[in-house]
């Protein structure tokens, strides 16, 4: 299997029309993104953690926007992982949460644009829902929003055993004990809690996949030229299988190749424009351990 490092792969260059996708799928998620802030979180006091859910207990607090004190927050995060990552995936992260803060003030100015008060597990149902479609289209896209994302990484440059899931997790978990405490109030933690939980499976539904990722088995006649951009667009690992057809009695090759859940949709894309013939197997990997990916010995 040929070896590429994360670093490496995070480097590669993408080509212009895919940054124009990029920016157009960029701009519909923010817009999405800040009206499940300004519709339903923010006006219910809800903080579902991350420096978003910093942000608006911070407004609560002093009154400054969302937007602008979340990408205060976000700039000495930013300008870290710019220095110490860089590539296209930092270059795409600041991109995207300048637009998503920018987008959740700018939205919070039109008054056309309600704030729901209703039901509140309906306002954690929508408010997740929304927030989830917006995290998957960044994820689909290379990105992400910033914040507790950006953290992970940062971190994992200095303990590289430590699951980035994790500290993500425990980011969320001290935002939500923080609005718990500014708002006075156990249900809206309880909500927040609620609201993370369908937000998180909104987005693992939309990039095929939950913390480990996807295991894919081609079979093709053009397997040479789908590895070739594998290796290239995606820069990850290729493992070819010998196999032989049952009823044919042909030799064939198995290509064996396994991905993070936001790099999915992009395999299934690139196997279908290269060859629409192809037979393919998506398997579940619920963990993956191994260069680019999870170190094999993290939990000891």
């Amino acid at each position: 299997m040929k070896k590429i490092s994360e670093k490496n792969r995070m480097r590669k260059k993408p080509e212009p029309k895919e940054l124009l996708k990029d920016a157009a799928v960029f701009v519909v998620a923010s817009f999405i993104y800040a009206l499940s802030v300004n519709c339903f979180t923010a006006p219910n006091d809800i903080a579902p953690g991350g420096v978003t859910g910093l942000a608006t207990v911070i407004n609560h607090l002093t009154g400054i926007p969302i937007g602008l004190m979340g990408l205060l927050i976000n700039i000495p995060l930013l300008i870290l992982a710019t220095v110490l990552i860089g590539g296209v995936f930092t270059a795409k992260t600041v991109v995207a949460t300048l637009l998503m803060n920018v987008f959740i003030d700018v939205v919070g100015l039109m008054d056309f644009i309600g704030e729901y008060k209703g039901d509140m597990v309906l306002c954690c149902l929508f408010g997740g829902l929304l927030a989830g479609i917006a995290t998957g289209l960044l994820f689909l896209r290379g990105g992400t929003g910033g914040g507790t994302d950006v953290v992970a990484k940062l971190l994992k440059l200095k303990w590289k055993n430590v699951s980035a899931g994790r500290l993500i997790l425990l980011a969320d978990a001290v935002v939500i004990l923080i609005a718990w405490i500014v708002y006075g109030s156990m249900e809206s933690a309880l909500y927040a809690v609620t609201v993370i939980f369908v937000s998180t499976t909104v987005t693992d539904r939309i990039v095929y996949g939950g913390d480990g990722g996807k295991c894919y088995m081609v079979i093709s006649k053009q397997n040479e030229q789908i590895a070739n951009e594998i290796s290239t667009k995606l820069g990850r690992g290729v493992t070819f299988l010998d196999g032989k057809g049952y009823y044919s009695g042909n030799p064939t090759q198995v290509l064996l190749c396994t991905v993070r859940r936001n790099e999915a949709a992009q395999l299934r894309a690139l196997v279908r424009n290269i060859d629409a013939d192809a037979f393919a197997i998506a398997l579940e990997a619920g963990e993956i351990f191994g260069e680019g990916f999870n170190p094999i010995f993290e939990d000891k």
